[in-house]
């Protein structure tokens, strides 16, 4: 740190509500509706305690790579958006694997 070099230096310090879940990977179909169902209830309460009062911020966003098996192949997508549309995308995923059964 600049602080122990004696250094009179500014920190930049950055804040965001923003959700960084990473890459998951889902290896067996019979996990993924409880895995998707953990993801949604996890983005939903984030919003929710992470509700501003100041409208004029930027509205948090998700970060996310999920990829699973399907049909012997690797599906993936990357998502960087609002939590809404997250939630839609993973229930349409998980209606599609229902339906795949």
């Amino acid at each position: 740190m600049s602080y122990d070099l004696q250094l009179n230096s500014n920190i930049l310090e950055r804040r965001s509500y923003d959700i960084w879940l990473g890459q998951i990977f889902i290896i067996d179909s019979v996990i993924l509706p409880t895995t998707i169902s953990l993801i949604a209830n996890y983005v939903t309460n984030k919003f929710r305690l992470g509700e501003r009062k100041d409208i004029n911020k930027p509205q948090p966003q998700v970060n996310i790579e999920i990829k699973y098996l399907k049909n012997g192949r690797v599906d993936s997508f990357k998502y960087k958006g609002d939590g809404t549309t997250l939630i839609k995308i993973l229930e349409n995923i998980d209606s599609q694997n229902a339906n795949e059964k």
